[in-house]
Protein backbone atom coordinates (compact mmCIF):
# COMPACT_ATOMS: atom_id res chain seq x y z
CA UNK A 1 0.00 0.00 0.00
CA UNK A 2 2.94 2.53 0.93
CA UNK A 3 4.59 1.35 -2.50
CA UNK A 4 0.85 2.75 -4.42
CA UNK A 5 1.07 5.68 -2.82
CA UNK A 6 4.51 6.68 -2.94
CA UNK A 7 4.26 6.17 -6.72
CA UNK A 8 0.89 7.85 -7.28
CA UNK A 9 2.46 10.78 -4.64
CA UNK A 10 5.76 10.72 -7.13
CA UNK A 11 3.70 11.14 -10.41
CA UNK A 12 1.70 13.90 -8.56
CA UNK A 13 4.38 15.80 -7.69
CA UNK A 14 5.85 16.03 -11.61
CA UNK A 15 2.88 16.74 -13.11
CA UNK A 16 0.84 20.42 -13.57
CA UNK A 17 -2.50 19.20 -13.36
CA UNK A 18 -4.11 16.41 -14.57
CA UNK A 19 -2.19 12.90 -13.26
CA UNK A 20 -3.75 9.06 -14.65
CA UNK A 21 -3.23 7.20 -11.15
CA UNK A 22 -4.07 3.55 -10.60
CA UNK A 23 -7.34 3.24 -8.09
CA UNK A 24 -7.81 -0.24 -6.39
CA UNK A 25 -11.21 -1.93 -7.30
CA UNK A 26 -11.74 -0.05 -10.66
CA UNK A 27 -12.24 -1.79 -13.50
CA UNK A 28 -9.69 -0.17 -15.61
CA UNK A 29 -7.44 0.45 -12.82
CA UNK A 30 -6.77 3.93 -13.62
CA UNK A 31 -8.68 6.93 -12.66
CA UNK A 32 -8.24 10.79 -13.79
CA UNK A 33 -6.99 13.39 -11.36
CA UNK A 34 -7.26 16.78 -11.70
CA UNK A 35 -6.81 20.07 -10.04
CA UNK A 36 -9.95 20.24 -7.50
CA UNK A 37 -12.88 23.23 -7.16
CA UNK A 38 -12.27 25.38 -4.66
CA UNK A 39 -15.41 23.61 -2.45
CA UNK A 40 -13.90 20.05 -2.98
CA UNK A 41 -10.59 21.50 -2.02
CA UNK A 42 -12.10 23.15 1.53
CA UNK A 43 -13.36 20.02 2.05
CA UNK A 44 -10.63 17.96 1.58
CA UNK A 45 -8.40 20.43 3.79
CA UNK A 46 -10.85 20.70 7.02
CA UNK A 47 -10.67 16.80 6.92
CA UNK A 48 -6.78 16.92 7.30
CA UNK A 49 -6.88 20.02 9.58
CA UNK A 50 -9.56 18.45 11.67
CA UNK A 51 -7.60 15.31 12.19
CA UNK A 52 -4.30 17.27 12.81
CA UNK A 53 -6.35 19.33 15.43
CA UNK A 54 -7.35 15.96 17.43
CA UNK A 55 -4.03 15.09 17.57
CA UNK A 56 -2.59 17.84 18.86
CA UNK A 57 -5.15 17.93 21.79
CA UNK A 58 -4.49 13.71 22.18
CA UNK A 59 -7.87 12.77 21.59
CA UNK A 60 -6.62 9.79 18.99
CA UNK A 61 -10.57 8.43 19.39
CA UNK A 62 -11.64 11.43 17.26
CA UNK A 63 -8.41 11.24 14.78
CA UNK A 64 -9.25 7.67 14.10
CA UNK A 65 -12.71 9.12 13.16
CA UNK A 66 -11.55 10.65 10.27
CA UNK A 67 -9.67 7.29 8.82
CA UNK A 68 -11.02 5.58 5.93
CA UNK A 69 -13.01 1.93 6.55
CA UNK A 70 -10.04 0.69 4.95
CA UNK A 71 -7.72 2.12 7.25
CA UNK A 72 -9.93 0.96 10.22
CA UNK A 73 -10.48 -2.44 9.04
CA UNK A 74 -6.48 -2.76 8.97
CA UNK A 75 -6.07 -1.22 12.47
CA UNK A 76 -8.08 -1.12 15.14
CA UNK A 77 -7.88 1.95 17.49
CA UNK A 78 -5.11 0.93 19.85
CA UNK A 79 -2.56 -0.23 16.49
CA UNK A 80 -3.68 3.15 14.47
CA UNK A 81 -2.10 5.30 17.64
CA UNK A 82 0.86 3.50 17.75
CA UNK A 83 1.53 3.79 14.43
CA UNK A 84 1.18 7.52 14.05
CA UNK A 85 2.91 8.36 17.13
CA UNK A 86 5.46 5.68 15.82
CA UNK A 87 5.75 6.91 12.27
CA UNK A 88 4.92 10.25 12.20
CA UNK A 89 5.33 12.48 15.29
CA UNK A 90 5.58 15.77 13.20
CA UNK A 91 1.85 15.30 12.18
CA UNK A 92 1.07 13.91 16.06
CA UNK A 93 2.52 17.55 17.37
CA UNK A 94 2.07 19.32 14.23
CA UNK A 95 2.01 23.58 15.05
CA UNK A 96 1.03 24.10 11.38
CA UNK A 97 0.26 23.20 8.11
CA UNK A 98 0.67 24.87 4.37
CA UNK A 99 -0.99 23.17 1.90
CA UNK A 100 0.01 22.46 -1.60
CA UNK A 101 -1.85 21.54 -5.14
CA UNK A 102 -5.02 19.55 -4.37
CA UNK A 103 -6.69 16.66 -6.58
CA UNK A 104 -9.09 14.56 -6.70
CA UNK A 105 -11.27 12.78 -9.49
CA UNK A 106 -14.89 12.88 -7.67
CA UNK A 107 -13.95 9.53 -5.37
CA UNK A 108 -10.39 9.86 -4.15
CA UNK A 109 -8.23 12.74 -3.49
CA UNK A 110 -4.09 13.63 -3.23
CA UNK A 111 -4.16 16.41 -0.80
CA UNK A 112 -0.52 17.93 -0.41
CA UNK A 113 1.10 19.40 2.61
CA UNK A 114 3.60 20.63 4.81
CA UNK A 115 3.35 20.24 8.63
CA UNK A 116 5.68 21.45 10.94
CA UNK A 117 5.97 20.25 14.26
CA UNK A 118 8.07 18.16 16.74
CA UNK A 119 10.98 21.01 15.89
CA UNK A 120 10.88 19.54 12.23
CA UNK A 121 8.81 20.15 9.43
CA UNK A 122 8.08 17.41 6.36
CA UNK A 123 6.09 17.25 2.82
CA UNK A 124 3.12 14.51 3.20
CA UNK A 125 0.74 13.27 0.73
CA UNK A 126 -2.44 12.12 2.41
CA UNK A 127 -5.37 9.77 -0.15
CA UNK A 128 -8.26 11.03 0.71
CA UNK A 129 -11.51 8.92 -0.25
CA UNK A 130 -15.07 9.62 -0.43
CA UNK A 131 -16.99 7.38 1.60
CA UNK A 132 -20.88 7.88 2.11
CA UNK A 133 -20.28 10.62 1.07
CA UNK A 134 -17.79 12.20 3.48
CA UNK A 135 -14.15 12.53 2.51
CA UNK A 136 -12.12 9.97 4.64
CA UNK A 137 -8.24 9.77 5.07
CA UNK A 138 -6.87 6.64 3.22
CA UNK A 139 -3.44 7.19 3.70
CA UNK A 140 -0.33 9.73 4.26
CA UNK A 141 3.18 9.07 2.94
CA UNK A 142 5.84 11.05 3.42
CA UNK A 143 6.53 13.01 0.59
CA UNK A 144 10.35 14.41 -1.30
CA UNK A 145 11.43 16.97 0.40
CA UNK A 146 11.23 19.64 -2.39
CA UNK A 147 8.36 21.93 -1.88
CA UNK A 148 6.04 21.23 -4.79
CA UNK A 149 4.58 23.79 -7.31
CA UNK A 150 1.96 25.27 -5.99
CA UNK A 151 2.58 25.59 -2.27
CA UNK A 152 0.10 27.86 -0.39
CA UNK A 153 -0.44 28.57 3.21
CA UNK A 154 -3.90 28.01 4.83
Amino acid sequence: MKKFILIAVLSLVLAPSTVAAPLPGTDTGRSTYSTSQEAVKQALQKVVQLQLAAFRKGDFTRAYSYASSGIRKQLPEKKFVQMVKASYPIIVSSVSIKFGPILDDGNAAIVHAMIAGAGKQSFYAYRLVRELGVWKIDGVVEAPSTQPEGMVST
